[in-house]
Parts: C-alpha cells; structure tokens; sequence
C-alpha cells in the first residue's frame, strides 16, 4: 500500500514463519514495498539485503522457499523482478476463506524512523522467529481505537485497592502491585506440544 503502512494476511505471515526466520523477515521485507494494490512488489534480494542482514544468497534462498510455498508469485523475472504476494486462499496448505485477516503494520517496521535499526532486523538478529512473529501478531490484535492498544484480556497487571481518605467531593485511593495476569489466548501463549496442553509465555 502506498503511504505509511502496508499490511499482509496472517494466516500467510504463520506460513511464512513455519518455513524459517528468513523466509519471515523477506516476505515483510517484499510486502512493504508493494503498491496501491498490496500485493504488487518489485522490491527482492536488493531490498532484503539493504534493510537486514540477510546475505545476498540467503535472501534469494528465502525469495525461493515462498514461492515454492505459494506465498509468492515471480510476475517477471530477470535482473529487476515483479512478484505478487498470493491471497490466502490462494497458497497451498492455508486457503480458508477469501475474506483476508489483515493486519496493517507501519512501514518503519522495516525502513525504520530516522536514523535508528529497524525493529525488524534487530529481531532478525536474535537468530529466533518467536519475537519477530510475536511482535507482528501484536497488530493483529490490538485496537488501538477501542481498546488503547491490547485487550485487558490478553494481559494485564493487577492491582489492589484501598481506601486512604476523603477531601470533600474528592476521594483518594491508594493501589499495591499485585501480580501479572497472562489469558491462555492469544499470541503471548504458544503450545510447547503438539497436544497444545503445556504452554510457554513468550
């Protein structure tokens, strides 16, 4: 999309990230620079090594193992490609419904603002795809509009009240730090096993 943000389909992104880290940061990488379409991107090994450290030849590993998985189309090859980024129903193994689950990220996601690192490619760095696939999950369920960001009831730090006085119309209270409060739903819990009944908080 053309302007500050671009978005992707999240049940495309969880494909990318099942096919490994790199795979992941390029296909972010390709989708922020599509077009007024969202799907369009002439962007590729360039731009990849450009904004992370991917290497040359990984970044055209990466560029091959989403379109071997259908995450990506090449529209024109040659020393300037064109590929498409595929709709979900389109991608082998994903498909669903042709109803798109979007989640809008802001291009400083990858570019970065002024003269910092890119978030992207300080996560790329770990060496780990739980904190990048964290973080972009994070905008798929936040509502900034009406919840000031993410739902009380994916996370939330409880407190204590109590009563200290009153002044008038004017009652004061004081609150103690209780604890954290983490909801086995969402994107903060991930299955350590396959039968999803032990979890880690990430």
């Amino acid at each position: 999309m053309t302007g500050q943000f671009f978005q992707i389909d999240r049940r495309c992104w969880r494909k990318a990230c099942e096919i490994g880290l790199n795979a992941a940061t390029a296909y972010l990488v390709l989708a922020t620079g599509t077009g007024g379409d969202n799907q369009t991107t002439s962007w590729s090994v360039n731009a990849i090594e450009h904004r992370t450290d991917i290497s040359r030849s990984r970044a055209r590993a990466a560029i091959s193992a989403l379109e071997a998985a259908g995450l990506i189309k090449t529209k024109r090859g040659g020393s300037r490609p064109l590929y498409s980024i595929m709709s979900a129903h389109q991608v082998p193994g994903v498909g669903g419904s042709v109803e798109p689950e979007w989640i809008w990220l802001p291009n400083t996601l990858v570019d970065g603002a002024a003269d910092e690192i890119p978030p992207v490619e300080l996560l790329q760095r770990l060496g780990d795809i739980q904190p990048l696939k964290l973080l972009v999950e994070l905008y798929h369920e936040q509502a900034l509009a009406d919840n000031g960001g993410l739902h009380w009831k994916l996370i939330r730090r409880e407190y204590e009240r109590q009563k200290v006085g009153e002044v008038g119309h004017w009652v004061f209270w004081s609150f103690t730090e209780l604890t954290d409060r983490l909801w086995q739903t969402g994107p903060l819990m991930v299955p350590k096993s396959e039968a999803g009944n032990v979890w880690d908080v990430v």
